[in-house]
């Protein structure tokens, strides 16, 4: 079957989402691959109880006439009958944010960054919509280049799965949806012959020439490999779903050794282990998730690192890696947010998690990629600061530095985290205060108009991919 016709097509996504959500976002970026996948929604038999398909083009401002572009991709959808929507990513302002200059041109991490923006807004938009999934058009090709540069960085089963047909994701605090690639089964040739079989119009990116990127190289290297080897990219696409099962089953493997090793996600942000049981074998991935998971970064570190990390802290009583501090107390060892990597390394730098938050009145954010804080109150204008707190020693359920990088709630008036017994300025509900109160048990101490929401569990798990 191929599904390059619309009734198979929409058997396909089916089986791909089932049920059908009633609506269904399509990412949509002009290029041939995009076109074709919108072509094959908006074709789809009305005999069919199909979704609602809404088109959205990300307008990323990072040349000259992108917005015309974005236009020309918009006239080409409504000609198809299809809904369509022009975001545009306002990349200067949040440059400013960070405080990092742009170079002229586009870098490799400024294009990393315009990935993660885009499926931010795609993600948005989708909830905006109430749209259940979102669809790329990621193909056989793309698959099989991700592969390949995955494997030239050493990446082990789980970045050798590729690209996943479909994946859970959210944007900041807010709800998952599915995100679906139902054409990563069709080649770029085939995708290539389709346009032209169907008069159906494109304009590719002119970056996909550009040799600096490491994608366009590997591509290149690709072709070349297959003149004398033929099923090299067939081959890749196996190796992606062989691991894609072996890393399903993983995930499950993990789940039982973190139960097997005692472990525990606490309300604070922290994750403790039994520390007369690290020595049980295959214990390495697991342990790189719950650096993961606390640590706040991107990806989970070398599991070799993370077992030799545990072990030094259970020798000498701490250690670090990847943002998250290994302290031994008592029996357990304790996995908690390393201050220095959330407050910054070296005088006069703030770490960018360090920094005040406001929360307007029914308003969620995300704090640390390890909660979401969110402000029930329907007047009240909450601020959220870094709690510093390390005056509560004896009153704390594990290693008072996990307390340091928790929020305190600060409503009207000016909020220091250095005078948090002051209740002089403002009405205050610090972290501080509530935590002698309900002796240190983390976000259950807030106020009852603050929703605290740990997403430990889903960074350890790996389940749903929150962009920023």
């Amino acid at each position: 079957m191929t599904i390059l016709h619309p009734d198979d097509f929409f058997q396909h996504l089916k089986t791909l989402l089932n049920p059908l959500p009633e609506k269904v976002l399509i990412a949509v970026s002009g290029g041939r691959d995009s076109m074709v996948l919108s072509s094959l929604c908006a074709n789809l038999s009305p005999d069919f109880e199909i979704p609602e398909f809404i088109a959205v083009t990300i307008d990323h401002d990072l040349r000259e006439g992108s917005g015309r572009e974005a236009a020309q991709v918009s006239r080409w959808c409504k000609d198809m009958g299809l809904d369509h929507h022009i975001l545009r990513w306002d990349h200067e302002e949040k440059n400013l944010q960070t405080g990092e200059k742009e170079n002229s041109g586009v870098s490799t991490g400024l294009q990393a960054r315009a990935r993660s923006a885009r499926y931010g807004l795609l993600i948005r938009a989708a909830v905006h919509h109430k749209c259940g999934a979102v669809l790329t058009a990621h193909s056989a090709t793309d698959q099989a280049e991700t592969v390949m540069m995955r494997l030239a960085r050493g990446s082990g089963p789980r970045g050798l799965s590729g690209i996943h047909p479909v994946r859970a994701v959210a944007a900041g605090a807010g709800a998952s949806c599915s995100l679906v690639r139902p054409l990563l089964s069709v080649t770029r040739q085939d995708i290539t012959e389709f346009t032209r079989a169907h008069s159906i119009p494109y304009a590719d990116d002119p970056s996909n020439e550009n040799q600096d990127f490491e994608r366009v190289r590997v591509r290149a290297l690709l072709k070349d490999i297959e003149h004398g080897n033929q099923m090299m990219s067939a081959n890749l696409l196996k190796t992606a779903a062989r691991c894609r099962r072996s890393g399903a089953m993983m995930a499950e493997r993990i789940n039982g050794q973190f139960k097997k090793i005692g472990g525990v996600f606490h309300a604070n942000g922290a994750i403790s282990l039994d520390g007369a049981r690290l020595e049980l074998p295959d214990m390495d991935e697991m342990l790189a998730r719950a650096v993961y998971a606390v640590g706040g970064g991107d990806h989970p570190p070398d599991e070799g690192a993370s077992r030799l990390c545990a072990q030094n802290a259970m020798e000498s009583g701490k250690a670090t890696l990847g943002g998250a501090l290994f302290i031994k107390k008592e029996s357990r060892l304790w996995i908690v947010r390393e201050p220095a990597a959330f407050f910054g390394r070296g005088k006069g730098r703030q770490g960018a998690c360090a920094q005040e938050q406001n929360l307007q009145p029914g308003q969620a954010r995300v704090w640390d990629r390890r909660f979401i804080i969110e402000n029930l109150d329907p007047e009240r204008t909450v601020h959220l600061v870094p709690s510093q707190n390390s005056n509560q020693s004896t009153l704390v359920e594990g290693p008072i530095e996990a307390l340091q990088s928790l929020p305190a709630i600060c409503v009207s008036g000016e909020c220091d985290p250095k005078k948090q017994g002051d209740r002089g300025q403002g009405d205050r509900d610090m972290v501080g205060d509530n935590f002698q109160q309900n002796h240190g048990r983390g976000p259950g101490a807030y106020p009852a108009y603050i929703k605290v929401s740990s997403l430990l569990p889903e960074r350890f798990e790996g389940h749903v991919i929150r962009f920023p």
